[in-house]
């Protein structure tokens, strides 16, 4: 499985390249907004939020990775080095499991 990850901090243009990169590869678009969309409305913006987001993209990537005919993924996520918990994970490759907890 492909899996293209483009981060970085708010506002920079991520699903846009994401749309052209996945476009480019063939490759569906999973950004940032889409899971967050799907919870906030119902429980608003706090940890709940934040965590079930988590589970619900990394549930995407676990049956994604199973899934042998899947083509791959494009994922799109904020990470800003600006902000103390992000930074903190900079010396890390497993940053989603530091901020997130274990899958």
């Amino acid at each position: 499985m492909k899996v293209v990850l483009l981060f970085g901090p708010q506002a920079v243009g991520k699903m846009t390249i994401g749309e052209k990169v996945g476009q480019a590869f063939n490759l569906p678009l999973l950004h940032n907004h889409v899971t967050l969309d799907a919870i906030w409305p119902y429980i608003g913006w706090n940890e709940d939020t934040f965590r079930l987001s988590h589970n619900l993209r990394m549930g995407i990537f676990e049956h994604s990775a199973k899934d042998e005919t899947h083509p791959g993924i494009v994922f799109t996520f904020v990470w800003a080095f600006n902000l103390k918990v992000d930074a903190s994970n900079s010396s890390t490759t497993n940053f989603s499991t530091r901020r997130y907890g274990s899958l």
